[in-house]
């Protein structure tokens, strides 16, 4: 049996909410960490899904605008910060607000590149958290069902920024909320992409190849698209797919 000095849930409970509020108060004074959870778990209890989602939109706006570079030393902190939004956005407003979880995790990938330019990720673990989120964004996607078209355009846009490679996986795992009519709008805003490029669009293909990491999906066509499914085969992602219409 664990001594009632051992510090776990049932021996903190017995202390009663007053003298554990007493006890954060007094901690949360000395640690930015703790302050801002208080605050979100507040905001969720007064105002659920919403108010919640306004503070974890509050903190992004101020991950995005901050300047200080974060060294070795503030790292570890930084990065807890940094995924406790990535968390809360998936663990905590997801559930009830998909739509405005999958609008903060758009919000949340807008930090990557911010946040690579004043962070020191030479041990990988910053762009960990964005593939995660990355993942979370498309599961969030197939939740709040969103307009297809607009889903459409906002992966093209992704896509088209994708210099760190976050958006790798992105098409694979959203295909679902896509449906036929995002996979049709995102195909002709690929097809004007590759179309548009001066030089006949060799660096436009080159730059949807690394997307894609597959040459033979040069060959993939719309005829290949499943007559019963808005899905297309994986030989088709995400570039390849588009061939078919030029």
């Amino acid at each position: 049996m664990a001594s009632k000095k051992t510090l776990n849930q049932d021996n903190l409970a017995a202390l009663g909410p007053e003298r554990l509020a007493a006890i954060l108060i007094d901690v949360a004074a000395g640690n930015a960490e703790i302050k801002r959870r208080l605050r979100l778990e507040l905001a969720e209890r007064t105002g659920g899904g919403d108010a919640l989602g306004a503070e974890v939109g509050k903190r992004l706006t101020a991950l995005r605008n901050a300047r200080s570079f974060v060294d070795w030393q503030k790292r570890r902190e930084f990065l807890k910060d940094l995924d406790q939004q990535r968390v809360m956005i998936v663990d905590r407003i997801a559930g009830t607000r998909p739509d405005l979880a999958l609008d903060l995790m758009w919000r949340f990938m807008d930090l990557a590149e911010p946040v690579f330019h004043r962070v020191d990720d030479s041990n990988g673990s910053v762009g960990d958290v964005f593939h995660t989120a990355c993942d979370n964004l498309a599961t969030i996607a197939v939740m709040a069902r969103p307009d297809p078209a607009s889903l459409a355009d906002r992966v093209f846009t992704a896509l088209s920024k994708n210099d760190y490679g976050l958006f790798d996986n992105l098409v694979k795992g959203i295909y679902p909320a896509l449906g036929e009519t995002g996979v049709d709008r995102l195909r002709t805003r690929l097809t004007e992409e590759l179309t548009s490029r001066p030089g006949g669009g060799a660096l436009s293909r080159e730059r949807w190849r690394s997307i894609s990491g597959d040459d033979s999906l040069l060959g993939c066509s719309r005829s290949r698209m499943p007559a019963t499914s808005s899905r297309l085969p994986s030989s088709c992602m995400p570039y390849g797919f588009i061939s078919g219409s030029r």
